[in-house]
């Protein structure tokens, strides 16, 4: 039931992963069941691989294995450079753990986002490219099967056999498929055979290669012979003597064939030597030091001939490489350079991982080169080392980029969890308005824009008139331009606009759009972020609209609900301004006493006086219904007529007295 589920999402287009790969004893059983799209290997091996060399055997096999069948391969709980280098080489390029980056603080993580310590993004295009340099093990020649009729067309790993050889015979043990694939396939006249007679072979093709297995039986001395096949093709054998028989006085010698040339009597025939010598252009310098004397030899590739020549000699390697690399190594790796590279920290590393390893700058034709110092042991003894400096730095600023990304990924990733209004983020190429679409929301997919596209500016105002709402879009159309938003930048260091979308129909979303420049690596770059603000923005308005009616409260008179002395003051200093400049225009202050509030209050008491204000300040607000009335005291309310009342204030204050006559003769005086 599982792995038919497994398959429908592998059908529907998810990427099915392995984790623990190795981990388990039905891992590889697992491969055959079910479709994964990438394996992990199990940290616990991974973190075996230094120095465990059984450990390497393993994972080496499990990639292998994996990458047969089409399967990515990833590695958890990377945390040297060895390590890198190793599951690098064996296709495992796939890498995770503290070597690239370790848990750090959110002070750290804001300080990395803050200074773009980030990386760009991946580019879909580029998968496949990166996905078959991923797959490709540096153990095995399985990515050379290009049919081309050269040493590919007979195998995908060398052809390799045992052979027991004696006085008189030499007889085949044991061979892998492709060597006798390739062996049959070449020596026709013999086909079949598994032993050949010295005395019955010396007139036939190959007769060479068996007097070298004879010999290499006899001395023990590793071989590199060339060879002839019936065809005319020229190939090479790489002997190596394994063990003696103590009983028939036999001994086992292995064969791999190393080469093969199809096109025979060219006269430049495919060497071992001649791949050698091309693999060593390659190399910026090489050397070959005596441990014992420090002497040493550089050798040069010859382009042309594919030849190695001695450049130079001298008798102090370690010394004179010290000189002459801090020379060219860049300021800021001299210190480092200085400091780990010696002759005991080489023979250190050598014994105890097989090889020094050391990665720095180097000015090569004035520009800083990352190159790569190797040294390893030469087989044959333990006195002797070669050493050579490579160029790196295609591979090196590659890595770079890689944990760029991964740092930006992350930071992006923390910083949107910790403030998940965030909706989505773009980078903006500020020179060709290209753009990348890094993060969006669920919610927001319908009204964004595509995850990549050529101009992030013209395609946004296009966008925007089916999401922004209506009253906003002018707005919004008006000051979304890529030299408004270049220029606003410029000069207060970041751009913002507040305005509304409407994710559903007629319920409109406060969105807050921010820009900056940030400086990576390739240049700087635009970052856009597009932000929910309407829970803040709504919040703000309702605190707002709470103050205002607070504050309009705090200037009303309870009793008689116009506005108070506090109200009166601010209205004074604010028209003493207006005076001054003189904005203030035609106005008149009306001051209104009631008369006899204390008699009401000591006769009737204070209910009948509160009545007795609220009557005579209705009078007054009956009278100047256009100007605004302020009761100032107890008894006192002062009114400031301006406009429709200013230009009617004889026959108010006429109407005012009509009424305080009447209300004389019934002893109710205003």
């Amino acid at each position: 039931m599982v792995l038919s589920k497994l398959e429908q999402f592998h059908q529907l287009g998810f990427k099915i992963w392995m984790d623990n790969y190795g981990g388990g004893d039905l891992a590889p059983i697992m491969l055959q069941q079910v479709h994964f799209d990438l394996v992990k290997i199990d940290m616990g091996l991974v973190q075996r691989l230094r120095e465990n060399k059984a450990a390497r055997v393993v994972a080496t096999e499990l990639s292998k294995l994996a990458m047969g069948l089409g399967i990515n391969v990833a590695a958890e709980g990377v945390e040297d450079s060895d390590t890198v280098m190793f599951l690098n080489e064996i296709g495992c390029s796939n890498l995770q753990g503290f070597y690239f980056c370790k848990p750090i603080s959110l002070a750290e993580l804001l300080t990395r986002y803050e200074n773009g310590t980030q990386i760009g993004f991946e580019n879909p295009d580029e998968m496949e490219y990166y996905d078959t340099i991923g797959k490709t093990s540096l153990y095995d020649l399985s990515f050379a099967n290009n049919n081309e009729g050269e040493v590919t067309d007979y195998f995908d790993t060398l052809p390799m056999a045992i052979f027991q050889v004696d006085e008189e015979e030499i007889r085949l043990i044991r061979c892998n498929g492709n060597f006798s694939k390739f062996f049959y396939a070449n020596y026709t006249g013999i086909s079949g055979s598994v032993s050949f007679k010295f005395k019955d072979a010396e007139n036939h093709v190959g007769f060479s290669a068996l007097k070298a297995m004879k010999r290499c039986a006899k001395d023990g001395k590793r071989a590199i012979i060339d060879e002839r096949t019936m065809a005319g093709r020229s190939i090479q054998l790489f002997l190596q003597k394994l063990t003696d028989n103590p009983v028939t006085k036999t001994s086992a010698v292995a064969a791999v064939v190393l080469s093969v040339k199809d096109r025979p009597n060219t006269g430049d025939d495919l060497t071992y030597n001649y791949i050698a010598n091309a693999l060593a252009e390659d190399y910026i310098r090489l050397f070959f030091v005596d441990l014992e004397s420090n002497e040493y030899v550089e050798y040069a590739a010859d382009g042309k001939n594919r030849d190695l020549k001695v450049a130079k000699s001298g008798p102090d390697f370690f010394e004179a490489a010290l000189k002459r690399n801090l020379e060219f190594v860049y300021k800021e790796d001299k210190k480092r350079f200085k400091n780990d590279f010696s002759k005991e920290k080489v023979i250190k590393d050598i014994n105890k991982y097989g090889k020094y390893n050391i990665t720095y700058r180097a000015m090569l034709n004035g520009v800083p080169t990352y190159v790569n110092l190797k040294a390893i042991r030469v087989r044959t003894d333990n006195y002797h080392i070669l050493v050579g400096v490579t160029d790196v730095d295609v591979q090196m600023r590659q890595q770079e980029a890689y944990e760029r990304i991964k740092e930006e990924h992350l930071a992006y990733n923390r910083i949107t969890a910790l403030a998940g209004n965030f909706i989505s983020i773009y980078t903006v190429n500020p020179e060709n308005n290209h753009y990348s679409l890094f993060k969006t929301t669920e919610r927001f997919q319908k009204i964004d824009l595509e995850s990549e596209g050529d101009d992030f500016f013209e395609e946004t105002r296009k966008n925007c008139l089916q999401v922004v709402y209506k009253e906003d879009l002018e707005y919004f159309l008006d000051v979304f331009t890529k030299e408004n938003i270049m220029d606003t930048i410029e000069k207060n260091g970041f751009f913002s606009i507040t305005y509304r979308l409407c994710l559903e129909p007629e319920v409109p979303t406060y969105i807050s759009l921010r820009g900056t420049i940030i400086e990576e690596l390739d240049g700087p770059v635009l970052l856009m972020g597009l932000l929910n603000v309407d829970d803040e923005i709504k919040r703000e308005i309702k605190l707002e609209l709470s103050l205002s009616a607070a504050e309009e409260k705090a200037k009303r008179d309870a009793l008689t609900g116009v506005k108070n002395k506090n109200a009166y003051t601010a209205t004074e200093e604010e028209y003493n301004k207006h005076i001054s400049d003189g904005s203030a225009g035609d106005f008149a202050i009306v001051v209104c006493d009631l008369n006899g509030l204390k008699e009401v209050n000591d006769t009737q008491g204070h209910q009948m006086g509160d009545l007795y204000i609220q009557e005579g300040c209705k009078i007054i607000c009956n009278i100047f219904s256009h100007s605004p009335v302020f009761r100032v005291g107890g008894d006192e309310f002062a009114v400031l007529v301006r406009g429709l009342d200013y230009e009617n204030i004889d026959k108010l204050m006429k109407s005012m007295d009509d009424i305080n006559a009447k209300n004389k003769k019934k002893a109710r005086l205003l």
